[in-house]
């Protein structure tokens, strides 16, 4: 791996780096970095196996060293595990499986996560062996060399790549002007310093071959594999498994980070900015959705109603948001409630109510707000609810667990066919794909996954007003 405008790495820094040669059908080799993740494994990047046509293709992996500058460890390749279905923009990964090596000051493994939700502008730091832009004039570095770089913004790399929007979950854009990774680079690791400790959380894939690359990777960002989305695949395929830490937030400006669901690799069903509120007794009864960290917003019945008279009180009732079985869970008494100015107890009209918390929620990787609508976004019929899911419609709420539900928007005949009241254009009607039950659902959010300037986020377009399991008819206030 060669890193332009970086430094040399100083003594005992970066002991889990790696590099090695790959002798080549055509005679040629290929230089790669790679990053010592266990005692056992070395990851790097699939493509640098690429002309190899081999039944051992361990057999053409020379030179392989590991550890730092002043105690590099010559390791044995036994095995190359390739990421099935890789090509060189998603999921180009590989592990070099040696001979079982002991840790020492000078070598040992980076640490592997499977949850962390970088952003643009994030610091991370690469490292790679040899050429510096000054190589022309004094020849190549005897030393490993280390720059820290920036995140960019995926549309960068989409542009530069031809990628999909179905790639921004697997891959990272990174670089700096003058600081780079060049041609070659494949396999060395991006990490990122939190508690004095280093995350692997990608590897070098490829980078755009224009003049200016060489020099402003600001603007021609090199595209690097997210590593917490290969976790599945060091499971099957190894006997290395990621671990359940995770690399929080570190932004005061809530909006840089809103609607990204961190917790998504862990468990598909959950969002991180939907909360229950819970009545005197410790029985939840609605939901509600986190906008920040000093405001939710839920139905406004669930606040004022003939029902919610015996359920609501402004005094006792509480709101908690994240899982308590993780231990991130965190509970909040009210300051304020606000109701919809034109809300209607008998009718339903305007149904929706803000929230405010006594003490704001603390950001952890299962609490983050969602993000608000921007003022005009593409119209799409399938949108995501979210609710408690139950296979027993009678069964204890607080025995059920988070869902999303598919729902597809529909004409608001559907709603009011349903005997849904009030029903006009602040209504958006939707039909569940498959039967959901809407107990103790009022107030849970209606949410669009939208790819906006490159960030995918999720944003809030709805709150659960009305249901009918009998024609799966749910209606929200928009």
């Amino acid at each position: 791996m060669q890193i332009g405008g970086g430094r040399d790495v100083k003594d005992h820094e970066h002991p889990w780096f790696c590099d090695f040669d790959v002798n080549n059908n055509d005679g040629n080799k290929t230089h790669c970095g790679g990053t010592l993740i266990s005692h056992e494994y070395v990851v790097t990047a699939a493509s640098c196996f690429s002309n190899i046509k081999h039944s051992s293709p361990h057999q053409n992996v020379m030179n392989l060293k590991c550890g730092a500058i002043n105690g590099r460890v010559p390791l044995n390749a036994t095995k190359i595990i390739k990421r099935p279905g890789w090509d060189n923009f998603a999921h180009g990964i590989a592990v070099i499986e040696i001979q079982k090596t002991k840790y020492s000051t000078v070598i040992r493994p980076a640490c592997v996560i499977s949850r962390e939700d970088l952003l643009e502008d994030s610091v991370v730091t690469v490292v790679g062996t040899g050429e510096t832009h000054t190589s022309w004039i004094f020849g190549m570095s005897n030393y490993p060399q280390v720059a820290d770089i920036k995140l960019k913004n995926f549309i960068r790399c989409r542009e530069n790549y031809n990628l999909t929007v179905e790639s921004l979950n697997d891959t990272i854009c990174a670089g700096g002007f003058w600081q780079t990774v060049q041609s070659g680079d494949k396999g060395g690791p991006l990490l990122v310093k939190f508690h004095k400790k280093f995350y692997l959380v990608g590897i070098i894939e490829e980078k755009v071959e224009k003049n200016m690359a060489y020099y402003d990777q600001n603007k021609y960002p090199a595209l690097f594999t997210r590593i917490k989305t290969e976790c599945d695949f060091f499971k099957e395929h190894t006997n290395f498994e990621c671990s359940e830490n995770e690399i929080p937030l570190i932004e005061n400006d809530e909006r840089k980070f809103c609607g990204h669901n961190i917790s998504f690799s862990n468990a598909s069903n959950f969002h991180p900015w939907y909360c229950r509120i819970y009545n005197e007794k410790g029985r939840d009864f609605c939901g509600a959705t986190l906008i920040s960290f000093k405001y939710a917003v839920t139905a406004a019945h669930c606040i004022k109603s003939v029902h919610s008279k015996e359920q609501f009180n402004f005094k006792h009732s509480v709101i908690k948001c994240g899982r308590k079985k993780e231990g991130s869970q965190q509970e909040r008494r009210f300051k304020n409630v606000i109701l919809a100015p034109e809300y209607n107890e008998s009718s339903v009209k305007d149904d929706i109510a803000i929230l405010e918390f006594e003490e704001d929620f603390k950001y952890n990787g299962d609490i983050v707000p969602i993000c608000l609508p921007p003022e005009t976004y593409p119209s799409r019929q399938e949108m995501t609810a979210v609710g408690m899911d139950s296979n027993d419609k009678e069964s204890d709420i607080r025995k059920q667990n988070m869902s999303e539900f598919p729902v597809h928007t529909v004409d608001n005949i559907h709603c009011i066919l349903s005997d849904f009241r009030s029903i006009d254009s602040n209504t958006i009607c939707t039909k569940a794909v498959r039967n959901m039950t809407s107990k103790g659902d009022s107030g849970s959010p209606l949410m669009i996954a939208l790819a906006i300037n490159g960030q995918m986020r999720y944003y809030i377009t709805g709150v659960l007003s009305q249901g009918n399991e009998e024609t799966n008819a749910i209606s929200f206030t928009n």
